[in-house]
């Protein structure tokens, strides 16, 4: 049973891919006994307002991202990841002169680091600092313009840096409803806020028949804290899978899930 919902939780998060951002995770990235986890992940982002030179109103509209992660735990309470894989995502703004500009970008590189320090309040209870840095860089696919597009090239670079502070607690199924038969895996709710700074830079050029459009740069994320929610899943008797999903509100609107093993 435990494997078909690990099964399932994989078709879900390719079938999703319809994200520039960050999850956090949660307090145990590194089960106790492992040394090192690597971890399938993929983000969603939809709705993310930004602000710019040029723009009266705009947002991410959409955003996917998938990588994997490498995590190691040279300390109990420190962990060290880095991740790389592939992200795309489009754009629209309406412009100061009235006009709408949506920009579609080719799936790009994606990478980035962070550390997370974990401490141990009570039993079952942990705090945790997340201080990550991450970057993008995407050629321009396709784009929408209130006038025909005569001609269009470049890319955009983005990078973005969050600090998160969470609090979880784990709870033991195995011993919150024995008797009942078979093994039961622990799963971890966590709850917290994050501070994140998003700028994109641009190397772009779109015309139309009657001249240059003014495309947007240094773009930047208009909210900057937001609150994170998210659970890991712990599955004791796999030895070594763990999954995770998070969400993020108010600064942005996200989901995201991760499918890691532990060595």
């Amino acid at each position: 049973m435990l494997k078909l919902f690990i099964m399932v939780c994989v078709v879900l998060l390719i079938a999703l891919n319809p994200a520039y951002a960050a999850p956090t995770g949660g307090t145990n990235p590194v089960t106790d006994g492992s040394l090192v986890a690597l971890a399938f992940e993929y983000d969603y982002v939809f709705d993310r307002e930004i602000k710019s030179s040029y723009v009266s109103e705009g947002k991410i509209k959409e955003a996917n991202t998938f990588y994997l992660t490498l995590t190691t735990k040279p300390a109990d309470f420190l962990f060290l990841y880095a991740k790389a894989g592939g992200a795309n995502f489009h754009i629209k703004s309406t412009l100061t002169n009235g006009n709408t500009l949506i920009e579609k970008y080719k799936t790009g590189f994606f990478t980035g680091g962070g550390a997370k320090v974990v401490y141990e309040v009570i039993p079952n209870l942990k705090f945790a600092l997340d201080n990550q840095f991450n970057w993008w860089r995407a050629d321009l696919g396709d784009v929408s313009y209130d006038e025909a597009i005569t001609e269009k090239s470049g890319y955009r670079s983005a990078w973005e840096y969050q600090l998160s502070a969470i609090f979880s607690y784990t709870i033991n199924w195995n011993k919150v409803i024995n008797p009942i038969q078979g093994e039961w895996p622990d799963i971890t709710p966590y709850l917290g806020l994050k501070y994140s700074y998003l700028k994109m830079d641009n190397d772009i050029n779109v015309k139309t028949a009657s001249g240059d459009v003014a495309v947007p740069d240094s773009i930047r994320n208009d909210n900057k804290v937001g609150i994170i929610c998210g659970m890991d899943i712990d599955f004791l008797s796999l030895g070594g899978f763990m999954f995770n999903i998070e969400f993020r509100l108010l600064d942005e609107n996200a989901i995201s899930g991760a499918l890691s093993y532990n060595f």
